[in-house]
């Protein structure tokens, strides 16, 4: 992992997906990195936001 990806400088988005596995918070070509990386995502599993989002948001067979 280069040193920049381990700097990755989070920014707020309101490109938000609530899906089955996670949150996927999906951001344009140069909004956090150079325009090689694309558009990147930022997946984070419901497991890791047990007590951060509303119990609701999250599907039941993840509980």
């Amino acid at each position: 992992m280069s040193s920049y990806e381990k700097s990755w400088p989070f920014t707020l988005n309101d490109n938000i997906t609530l899906t089955d596995k996670g949150i996927h918070i999906r951001y344009q070509a140069y909004d956090i990195g150079p325009y090689v990386y694309g558009m990147p995502v930022l997946s984070i599993p419901y497991s890791k936001l047990c007590g951060i989002i509303k119990p609701h948001f999250i599907p039941k067979q993840t509980q």
